[in-house]
């Protein structure tokens, strides 16, 4: 079915069709592929290519498809909306840019266990404009990188949630690049990554929540907190998030980094060493029964840092498998306290301007304080 502002007009048995397809260029226009594969050749599918254009797109059911040559553009300069369900597939030989200029609006909805989005390189979610993505009820997206809050105007939002569904990158994930970037799994979504970086540029804001028994982000990497801009990592209700390399809070001056685990069975598990207030500040919460983990630890890395520790309520948890180290030589303070347990194999190192506080809390140390 096509109607409105389309050009040019796909086949309505499917088929080829040679790009750039606009749907919605300047006014409104819509696409609904259902049954039939649609293949864009030697450009890119837009939808809503100017401020004035809104385009809307529908792939549905069993081997419905579209795929483009180039990128996939939801929301150029205008609005775009872009359903994929029950189940159909999705690809593009480059991008899917999802709200592309300041004041344009984009909106990308995959749900259903069998609907897939095959993406080769880039997913950008709210380049400049404000964007959003839901992968749900068991749908899957693969791509190489991911930026969800690219510039400083950018807004991007994606949402992972329901049993089978997964986000699933080869590359980095940068929620926050200059922009506001958030990212939610839930109800026993997954997340996979390699290396992660929240709150990158000065100004910039990235959030990630990991929410609920079941729901997991797996990151084959780094995770850094905060380079230059703000950024919070919660996971919380028995959601799990691990890095097999090192996590960094607050990497630069100006970076603010925090993470909470909150919950029973919530888990944060970092497999190198973790640095709560490298440069800027740090905050790790561990409450309510959290428990995070990891190799060697610093709490105040450099001059001019702040790191702070709460580990607080019973089962909760901080067990270190290596040394602490609180101020070297910034600001540090780790406090312990109602039940809270401070484990490490090595020794505890409390520096100058450290603190070390218990309150009702235990710390087992096996190298010594």
């Amino acid at each position: 079915m096509t109607a409105g502002n389309v050009t040019p007009a796909p086949p309505s048995a499917g088929g080829s069709v040679a790009g750039p397809l606009l749907v919605g260029d300047t006014t409104f226009g819509q696409v609904g592929i259902t049954g039939v594969p649609l293949n864009v050749t030697g450009s890119s599918i837009t939808l809503g290519q100017s401020a004035a254009g809104i385009g809307s797109v529908s792939v549905s059911g069993a081997g419905s498809s579209l795929s483009s040559a180039n990128d996939i553009n939801v929301g150029n300069a205008g609005a775009g909306n872009l359903v994929v369900s029950q189940p159909a597939v999705i690809s593009a030989a480059d991008d899917l840019l999802v709200g592309i200029a300041d004041g344009s609006t984009g909106n990308v909805f995959l749900d259903a266990f069998g609907t897939l989005a095959n993406i080769t390189d880039t997913v950008d979610v709210g380049q400049a404009g404000t964007g959003l993505v839901q992968v749900t009820g068991g749908a899957r997206l693969n791509a190489a990188v991911g930026i969800i809050g690219q510039s400083a105007t950018g807004e991007g939002t994606v949402t992972v949630s329901g049993n089978g569904s997964i986000w699933h990158q080869s590359g980095t994930i940068t929620i926050g690049e200059a922009g506001r970037g958030v990212m939610q799994v839930l109800s026993q979504g997954h997340a996979e990554t390699t290396n992660a970086i929240l709150g990158n540029q000065a100004n910039s804001s990235g959030t990630m929540s990991v929410t609920g028994v079941g729901s997991d982000w797996d990151i084959a990497g780094f995770l850094t907190m905060s380079a230059s801009g703000q950024s919070t990592l919660n996971v919380v209700d028995g959601g799990r998030v691990s890095a097999t390399g090192a996590t960094r809070m607050g990497t630069a001056a100006a970076g603010e980094g925090r993470v909470v685990v909150s919950g029973a069975n919530s888990l944060f598990s970092t497999g190198s060493t973790m640095s709560v207030g490298e440069t800027g500040y740090g905050a790790l919460r561990i409450t309510t029964g959290g428990r995070a983990t990891s190799g060697n630890a610093v709490v105040g890395d450099n001059t001019g840092s702040r790191g702070e520790v709460l580990v607080d309520g019973i089962n909760s948890t901080w067990a270190i498998t290596g040394t602490l180290l609180i101020s070297d030589p910034g600001e540090a303070t780790v406090t312990v306290s109602s039940g809270g347990l401070l484990s490490t194999t090595g020794a505890i190192t409390v520096g100058a301007a450290g603190e070390l506080l218990l309150s009702g809390g235990r710390v087992q140390i096996a190298g010594g304080l």
